[in-house]
Formats: C-alpha cells, structure tokens, sequence
C-alpha cells in the first residue's frame, strides 16, 4: 500500500505529522495522534487531515489582500531599468573583450530559462518541454545547469530577503504576506526576462541610429586631401633597408596633424616597452587566462629562480614572486598563499605584467573579491575557467556562497602590495599614482587584541573531552554515539596533545616517530621542522640552531597515563614515519599524491583532515559551541594558564609555547639566557589541570 507523506508510525501507533511551510525547522511539527493501529484507517484518516490542513492554510494566507498591480508594475520598471544598464555593460564587455561566455550564459538560453520560471514556477529540474531541439549538447547542460542555479538562488532565504528589500526601498510598501512575496519573486522574473527579450531590439535601434548620425556627418564634411600610395611605399621601402625596425611615425605623411604624430609616437614608445620580454624561460599566457595557465607559469617562473645562477628581472608577475619567495626566505606556507593571491589577481584583472597595473586595476580586483565565489577552486574544473565565466556563474548564487570574509580579501590585496614593493626594488617602470592603501577592505571594528580569538575555560575543555570520542562511542564510524569503543587514532590524541602543550594543529600532526624522546628521564616531544611541514617563523631548510623555532616539551602525566608513549611505539613496530599517519588523507584516484612515492609529502596543511570530527563533537559536547571556539582556542588556554600562574616564569611559558601573536621577550628574557631547564618545563606542564 502506498505510503501518504505525512503519515508517521511510531511503535504500533499511526500519527498525522507535518511542519507548516515558510516556519524555521527548529519549530516543531504539528503531530496529531491518529488513535488507531489499523494501516487502512490510518490511510484514510491522514488523506481527509492533509485536505483540512491545507484548507487551513489557504485560509490563513488569503487573509491579506495581494499588492495592487499598478505597484507591481511600479517596481517592475525600476528594476528592468538596472537589469537593462547591468546587461548592456556585460554584453559589451563581452563583445569588446574579444571573450565568450560559457554556454549557460547565451542569452537565447537564459531567456528559456527564465520563461520556464515564469509560466512554469519553480520546479525540481528544467522541463524537457522547455528545452529547444536546436541547441547544441553544451546549450542543454548551461540550461539545467542554469536552471538549477536559479532555483537555489530563488529558496534561498538571504537572496530572496534582498529583492523584497529591494521592492520595499522602490514602493515604500511593506510585506505583509507570503502571497505578497511570491508577486514580488514573479515580477522580479518577468522584469529580467523583459530585459533579455528587449536587450537585442535596442542594441538594433541604437545602431541605426547611429548609422544614420555618421551619413549625416560624412555628407557634410569636406573630403580630405588623399596621400599618393606611391609617395608612402617609397619611402616605407627606404626605411626598412635602412633600419630592421622602422618608427611608425616615419611613414606618416605630411599632412597628417601634429596631434595625430604626437599619438602615434606615443603609441610607438609603448612598442618599444613591450619589447622588454618576460623573465627568459617564463611564457606569457597566449590562450585564455585560467587558473591553471597561470599555475603552469608560475612553476616555470619558479624553476628559473630556484635553479638559474643569474636571472635577468623581467617584469612578469610570475617572475617578480618568484624571485622575492626565493631571496626573502618565505614559508612553504607562505608561498602558497602569496602565490593563489597573485594567481587571482592575474584572473580578475588579466594582466601578467607589473608595468600594465594601474590604480583602477586595483579597484577593480578590490570588487570583484567582495563578489567572489567563496568555494572557488574546490572543484578541479575551476581551474580551467576564465574569469567571465566563473563572475557569471556567481551572479546566481546566493550571497551567502559570495564574497571571501574581509581578512581573506585584506591578504590578496596585502600580497599584491608586497609585489608591487619588490617590482619597485627591481627598478621596473611602475606607475607612480599606485596606492593600494585605498584598496583595502576594512572590518566593520576591531576588538582588544586579546578578546579577537574565544579562549577555552577548563571547565569547557572538561565538558568537551567527556564527549563520546574520548570516553566511548558505539563504533570507529559512530563516535558521536554512546557505547564502549575508545579509537586512539589522530581524531583522538591531537586535540589532547594540543590541550597539554599549547602547540599549534600543524606542529603536533606532523611529529615523526623520532620526535619524542626521553631527556633527562622524561618523555618529551621535540617540536621542530621536518620534511612534511615547516614550524612557523623558521625559513625552510634552516640548518643554524640560532636560527631555528625547535621546542621541547615534556609530556603531560595524563598523557602517558593513556597510553601516548605506547601508541608511538606501535607505529615505529608497524614501520611508520609519522607518529599519526592516518591524518594523512588517502589520495584521490590519478592525482598527483596518489602517483607521489610518499603522499604526506604534499599535503598542503597538515591536521585539516581531523578538523570535522572536532568541530562535530564541540558542538554536540557545547550546545552548538555558541562562542565559536575552535582547535587554536587550546593553545590561547595553555598560554593564558601559564600567563596568569604566579609560579612559572615569563621564559619558561615561551620556551614551552612559544610567541603567540605580537607578543615578544623583553631583550633581558630573549637575549640574555639560555633555554629553560627540563624540570622547570616539567613542573609549569604538570601544573595544567587534568581534563578527565
């Protein structure tokens, strides 16, 4: 028997069970106990309670009366009036550029889709009907793909909330119902189509226009003198056997205006400019800029400043980078970051070269990030787009999956500006009125240094670690559920590494089996450097001991009483390198790990992958982890414990976490003295409180 849609069976019992549309779903549904155990009654009873609830709700919507149409009609022109001046720009960016769109952004199928939403509603998928037997494979998937885009945007409730802001700022008339949204998503579609259906006839009418103005100005002009052919031949021969490269303005007539001679001198010393190549060994993109074209000149770049003795300065971005990453001793970490910064820079404003930036290029990479996919690149097909298409597709997104937060956009701007310096160094011809402080985004406020990131409590790290994971859950793939399986992998020991040291995610993720050792008859981890990960504000490959970050730090007793020192042991058994191994994520079939002799060779940043386990038990061990505390908040714990204990002295807290933020050693305390002895490291560690 078939199954009705808000019948729920619960023990013998049927019930009627259905939420109200349009509530949050943190309110519960109405449920009505049908008082029978008998499936036909139950059928029958549940079809007449879904015929009186939604009568019920028909009544409740109803009770308003719909806007009047002359106000629909009202906000129906302003809004075709923007959509109108949006979609002129686009087209002649598109034309003019030289560049096409991907096809789920030709017009003739974005008004299919778009009549589909009209005359249709919003539906699950595109209708077959809807699709035009003449379009080509790649029309039919930008449709659906398009259509879906539309969809989503239309039930998400940020971008909805914005048109019916944006009716309530044109009318100055309220929503007082959900009929009253539905006319204004409706006439908010048909506004658009209306504007794609008019686009080309006003594109045609313009261009008469202006074809009848330009017969009226020939007409009454004076034709101008003409240059004999032979004259100019003659003397662009003579000059060519005299010169292999011959001035434009040396085969201009004479009666060719000063201003006309002055232009095309200029446009001769731009020429000349662009004669100054890029770095030898690195190729300018010719086909479309992607992200992919740009990380391939970026590896060339790098193979020339990594293995070239002398390398000429060029004036390509690549080049520029590669050169300062190289000389100025930059992070692995680093690197990475600066690099994507560049990557999209080059993108959005499709230049490759310093001396082509101007000002408005900036303001315009500026923009375009505060509109920018957020999850751009975590499909492997991103790389491949040009920028049209990617700022086409995130016009259809809803605004919560749009622009970076403003820390992320203050980076790629910093790294644009730490670019600009070095190209400045470099003596490369920069335009003087470039000022990136213009540029950059601004947080809405700053709070006190120490109040920026949410600090654990012990009583919170307490509640967190009673949480299944670490006491019992039912199996290795259910460990937010009760039961009696304690699973000692890396999901287990980092956070509670991290909760006894103070260090930070990447330094305890990548510890190899050789970094703990006994010194002094106490186990100890020894934080340092290694082949899979750097330790932060050590230049990579550091070999001066004066020069290196390395820490060591004795083991919490509640550390080895778990079992970390036997744990560690087993590893080295099995013939590992890594003291957790399985935070290395299995490789993806034929990517470049998975060809790699050692994958945790290329991880990007280790102990990200034990990051959803974490964040899932905060919030089931903290009611949702209101304070957003998160894997860091540890380190400011311990940091803060042996700040504020009167009995572990100031060299001692920074010889066992190190510097946290801005915070510095006095000269007396960082210069003047040695590393801190063992049993002092030992007794500030046994001080931090046992956390079960």
């Amino acid at each position: 028997m078939h199954q009705p849609r808000y019948l729920f069976r619960q023990g013998r019992h049927f019930h009627f069970r259905r939420r109200i549309p349009g509530l949050s779903t943190s309110i519960r549904s109405v449920q009505v106990a049908l008082g029978t155990t008998d499936e036909k009654t139950a059928h029958t009873w549940s079809r007449t309670l879904t015929t009186e609830f939604d009568a019920m709700l028909n009544a409740f919507t109803f009770l308003i009366d719909p806007l009047p149409e002359a106000l629909i009609a009202t906000y129906i022109q302003t809004r075709m009036q923007v959509i109108i001046d949006d979609l002129r720009r686009e087209l002649r960016m598109e034309r003019m550029s030289g560049r096409r769109t991907s096809p789920h952004a030709t017009h003739r199928v974005q008004r299919a889709v778009l009549r589909a939403l009209v005359e249709d509603g919003i539906a699950p998928a595109l209708e077959p009907a809807r699709i035009d037997p003449s379009w080509t494979a790649d029309e039919v998937q930008g449709a659906v793909t398009l259509y879906a885009n539309d969809v989503r945007g239309l039930r998400d409730q940020d971008q909805r909330q914005r048109v019916i802001r944006d009716f309530e700022t044109v009318t100055g008339v309220k929503v007082a119902s959900r009929e009253h949204e539905y006319q204004i998503i409706e006439a908010h579609l048909q506004a658009r189509l209306a504007a794609l259906d008019a686009e080309q006839n006003c594109r045609d009418l313009r261009a008469q226009v202006y074809a009848d103005l330009a017969k009226t100005l020939i007409s009454q002009a004076e034709t101008p003198p003409l240059v004999p052919v032979r004259e100019v031949m003659s003397e662009t021969v003579t000059q060519s056997l005299a010169a292999p490269a011959p001035s434009l303005v040396a085969v201009l007539p004479q009666q060719v205006p000063t201003k006309a001679i002055e232009a095309a001198r200029a446009i001769q010393i731009t020429a000349d400019k662009r004669k100054i190549s890029f770095t030898p060994g690195v190729d300018e993109i010719r086909e479309p800029l992607t992200i992919d074209a740009l990380r391939a000149q970026q590896a060339q770049a790098e193979a020339v400043a990594r293995h070239h003795e002398k390398v000429i300065d060029g004036p390509d971005i690549a080049g520029i980078f590669w050169r300062m990453a190289t000389t100025d001793g930059l992070s692995k970490e680093t690197i990475a970051q600066r690099a994507a910064s560049l990557r999209l820079f080059c993108l959005i404003t499709s230049l490759q070269r310093v001396d082509d930036i101007r000002q408005h290029h900036l303001s315009a990479f500026r923009d375009a990030l505060a509109t920018f996919p957020i999850h751009f690149m975590r499909s492997p097909q991103d790389g491949s787009r040009t920028i049209e298409d990617i700022m086409q597709k995130a016009r259809f997104m809803p605004d919560s999956e749009k622009g970076p937060h403003v820390s992320t956009r203050q980076r790629h701007i910093k790294s644009v500006e730490l670019l600009l310096e070095r190209a400045a160094s470099e003596g490369h011809d920069l335009d003087p009125a470039l000022n990136t402080k213009k540029i950059k985004p601004k947080a809405k406020g700053k709070s006190a240094k120490h109040k920026q990131r949410p600090v654990f409590t012990a009583e919170e790290l307490k509640t967190v670690f009673a949480h299944h994971l670490w006491q019992g859950a039912q199996s290795e793939g259910s460990r937010h559920e009760p039961g009696s399986v304690i699973v000692r992998d890396s999901r287990y020991w980092i956070p509670l590494i991290l909760a006894y040291t103070g260090a930070r995610r990447a330094e305890i993720a990548g510890l190899k089996i050789s970094d703990l050792k006994h010194i002094d008859g106490h186990p100890c981890i020894v934080i340092q450097a290694n082949e899979y990960r750097s330790i932060k504000g050590e230049e990579p490959g550091e070999t001066d001991a004066r020069f290196q970050k390395t820490r060591i730090v004795p083991l919490h007793p509640h550390l080895i009483e778990l079992g970390l020192c036997r744990h560690v042991s087993e590893m080295a058994d099995r013939g590992e390198k890594l003291m957790f191994p399985d935070v290395v994520p299995v490789p993806r079939k034929k990517s470049r790990r998975a060809a790699a002799t050692d994958p945790a060779l290329m991880v990007d940043k280790f102990g990200a992958s034990i990051d959803y386990m974490w964040r899932t038990s905060l919030e089931a061990a903290l009611d949702g982890n209101p304070r957003n505390l998160c894997m860091h908040s540890m380190r400011h714990y311990v940091n803060d414990f042996f700040l504020f204990s009167s009995d572990v002295l100031g060299a001692v807290r920074f010889d066992l976490v190190g510097h946290v933020k801005s915070e510095n050693e006095d000269t007396n305390t960082s210069v003047y003295r040695g590393e801190a002895p063992i049993h002092l490291k030992l007794a500030a560690i046994n001080k931090l409180p046992r956390l079960f």
